[in-house]
């Protein structure tokens, strides 16, 4: 351990002593991560770790020893620690909150309950991808809805079928027109976005995803006619 604290990683759990493990973690608190005995991970070598080193030695830190003192040493140091959280009744609306404003993809890591208006919208304000991580379909209103289309067409998989309007559609398949697979109402896949979709897929109607069986016919006449 003397010649270097990453040492305790190759040191089997029964030499892991108290006084290995203490002198390991005087040269780096890191060296918590290597400790092989739960047991061994006491409130005082948690709280050591979670102070000089955050958000990844808390994942390391056991559910019972992560105390609201240990989280709140963690967060402090960095903000992302938040997702290493392992009891949801301890991620605290102000935790949450700190947490996106820190990073918009530790939306991700808040409870349903817990993703408020503001929250969301912090979260999104520092990334619109961050709508993906919405975990309430009633959250996704129509606002937000838009604006993760207007970043990534992508989003549109993850727009509730009942706002997938015209608006919401043709900006998404406009910026690709893979899009198209994305449309969950069959009666929104209109003729017009049914030829402009084979079209975009070089014609192969087999490969465009879910055209609608009564335009098929249709939509290949209008294709080949040019």
């Amino acid at each position: 351990v003397k010649n270097g604290s990453l040492c305790l990683s190759d040191i089997g759990e029964e030499e892991q002593t108290d006084a290995v493990i203490d002198a390991a973690m005087d040269m780096d608190k890191m060296s918590f991560w290597y400790i092989k005995d739960e047991s061994k991970k006491t409130y005082e070598r948690c709280l050591k770790a979670a102070r000089d080193s955050g958000k990844w030695m808390l994942c390391s830190v056991p559910k019972e020893m992560q105390t609201d003192e240990i989280i709140d040493a963690a967060m402090s140091n960095d903000p992302l620690a938040f997702r290493c959280i392992k009891d949801d009744k301890m991620k605290t609306y102000k935790r949450c909150l700190s947490a996106v404003r820190s990073s918009w993809w530790m939306l991700k890591y808040v409870p349903l309950e817990m993703q408020t208006d503001e929250i969301i919208d912090t979260a999104m304000r520092n990334n619109e991808f961050s709508f993906e991580d919405i975990k309430d379909d009633n959250k996704k209103t129509y606002e937000r809805c838009l604006r993760a289309v207007r970043c990534y067409w992508k989003m549109l998989k993850d727009v509730p079928a009942d706002m997938q309007t015209d608006e919401i559609i043709d900006l998404a398949i406009y910026s690709s027109i893979l899009a198209f697979g994305y449309i969950k109402d069959d009666k929104m896949k209109t003729f017009e976005r049914c030829v402009r979709a084979v079209r975009g897929y070089g014609s192969l109607l087999d490969e465009v995803p879910d055209v609608p069986e009564d335009l098929k016919d249709r939509v290949m006449k209008e294709v080949k006619n040019g």
